[in-house]
């Protein structure tokens, strides 16, 4: 299993100087259910994960670790399939009227 989203609880969790006991009171969970997310052998909820935002003040995307992609590699790929299908296009009309000139 994918170790960022445990990490990153407990890393909020410890800079925020609190126990597993006492965030869990504060989201209204069980205390050992916080031991399960840090430990990874549990997923919080996404009604969970949005509280746990709500409570240290960042995104869900973080929590579980989402990177988004980088705007400028997706325009660049948009580019280069572009620029591919120009010329697969050209190449195609090219093979056909070839014969005309």
């Amino acid at each position: 299993m994918n170790n960022i989203l445990p990490e990153n609880i407990k890393r909020l969790r410890m800079e925020k100087n609190l126990t597993q006991k006492e965030l869990a009171y504060k989201l209204g969970i069980a205390g050992a259910t916080i031991s399960a997310y840090e430990s990874g052998t549990r997923v919080p909820s996404i009604t969970i994960l949005c509280k746990m935002a709500a409570f240290f003040s960042t995104s869900v995307d973080y929590i579980i670790g989402y990177i988004p992609p980088n705007d400028k590699r997706i325009m660049h790929t948009l580019e280069d399939e572009m620029i591919s299908l120009v010329h697969e296009t050209f190449s195609n009309y090219w093979t056909r009227c070839n014969h005309y000139f």
